[in-house]
């Protein structure tokens, strides 16, 4: 499945996050904000080649749920456009042991052995998400993230704001995310929470070259 999100930060200079400020132009009504908490354990080789590669793979847990998800390097540039795959999990299974069948099955490609896979990274958040639809079936699900990343070099807080494209056009998301970024004075970021995390936790930079 294709994912297109923009991530921004919210910084100092950020104002208040309003929804009910959006303009009528738009067409979008503005459902209830749904508080969701969870946390997230980022895997990656020894050698971080998850990382070097710009790509992603952890298990969330909300409650008794377990999610798996890996997710594939981004093109770069504002909009993030990158292949996911994510599967609710039961029982004991790990992470290692859903690589293995993924790419067993040709749906992954891999360029090491599963079982290299270890904890690296591990993300609390408490994500706030406002679904905007419109009548003709757009869909924007806007969340406000406040995450906390913990590794074995320290802990760290970090805001940001995610708006991901459910349903509808292109052009109307691209609109409507350069109307929230310069309504709320937000920066926007191209990293992903993996790769933010292990500079904000490790001060790890990534490889030069990789994008």
């Amino acid at each position: 499945m294709k994912e297109r999100e923009a991530k921004f930060l919210v910084t100092s200079r950020s104002l208040p996050i309003d929804l009910g400020a959006v303009p009528e132009a738009f067409g979008f009504r503005v459902g209830p904000g749904l508080v969701l908490e969870h946390s997230d354990v980022y895997f990656d080789t020894a050698d971080r080649r998850l990382d070097a590669g710009g790509e992603a793979m952890r298990i969330r847990t909300r409650g008794p749920t377990r999610l798996f998800a890996y997710k594939g390097a981004t093109g770069g540039g504002a909009f993030m456009d990158r292949e996911e795959i994510e599967e609710e999990m039961t029982g004991e299974r790990s992470l290692a042991e859903w690589v293995e069948e993924l790419a067993r099955k040709g749906r992954l490609r891999v360029e090491f052995a599963p079982s290299e896979l270890e904890q690296v990274l591990w993300v609390d958040n408490r994500r706030t998400v406002f679904a905007l639809s419109r009548a003709d079936g757009a869909l924007i699900e806007v969340s406000h993230d406040d995450v906390r990343f913990r590794g074995p070099a320290g802990a760290t807080r970090h805001e940001e704001m995610e708006v991901e494209l459910k349903a509808g056009s292109e052009p109307l998301f691209e609109e409507f995310c350069a109307w929230f970024k310069s309504a709320f004075r937000l920066e926007t970021s191209t990293e992903s929470k993996y790769r933010r995390g292990l500079q904000s936790v490790y001060g790890v930079q990534r490889p030069r070259g990789i994008a």
